[in-house]
């Protein structure tokens, strides 16, 4: 299945317009596109009234279009791990770190956020920090909570080591360009490789698997 399930729009930190996203995803041949905006808390990330509307619109062009388009949304885990409170409905919650830390710092926030904040997806796990010494009880938390890890074009994330870890633990997948303009929308040769090479195609997270 060909699919980009993390792109950002001029809702948040993307040039692009969500039809023109649409619209690109389409003439790539996508079959499901993850429009997946900043929250709040990033510097650039949308308010909560904007989600709504930007979600409303989602809603009318998912009804005129052939790919299925997911609403989404990029929550920043600050250092303590703490993560923002979702005021909207959508369909795929990520959440990441974007701000330089210790590596134990970086794990210690990503387990806190697994464990309370409503998760479906850990995106570009490793960014900015990393260290591969907490992998295994990070990995065994997503499988508790029912979190998927994101392969991430853009970043080259996960490691290896990590997703062979995810892999024979049964945690399901997304695969994400990461795109902030139009021309990388659906880039994710790398990611598609790296899930092929560590997953099976049924592992791939979509959002009626949610509980």
């Amino acid at each position: 299945m060909y699919v980009d399930m993390h792109v950002h729009s001029n809702y948040s930190d993307g040039s692009a317009s969500l039809f023109s996203l649409i619209e690109t995803a389409e003439s790539k041949g996508l079959e499901v596109l993850g429009i997946v905006d900043h929250g709040e808390f990033h510097i650039c990330g949308m308010r909560w009234e904007d989600a709504r509307k930007r979600n409303e619109k989602i809603k009318m062009y998912n009804e005129s279009h052939d790919v299925r388009i997911l609403s989404g949304i990029e929550l920043d885990i600050d250092i303590s791990g703490g993560v923002q409170r979702v005021m909207e409905n959508f369909d795929i919650i990520y959440g990441a770190i974007h701000e330089s830390c210790t590596g134990e710092e970086y794990a210690s926030a990503v387990k806190r956020a697994i464990r309370e904040g409503n998760l479906d997806v850990i995106a570009h796990y490793g960014w900015l920090a990393s260290d591969d010494v907490y992998d295994e009880e990070i990995v065994e938390l997503m499988k508790e909570y029912g979190v998927a890890v994101e392969i991430n074009s853009l970043h080259q994330l996960p490691s290896d080591k990590f997703l062979r870890k995810c892999a024979d633990l049964g945690i399901p997948y997304t695969i994400g360009s990461d795109a902030h303009s139009l021309e990388n929308v659906g880039n994710v040769e790398w990611a598609m490789k790296k899930a092929k090479q560590f997953f099976d195609e049924e592992s791939l997270w979509l959002p009626e698997q949610k509980i």
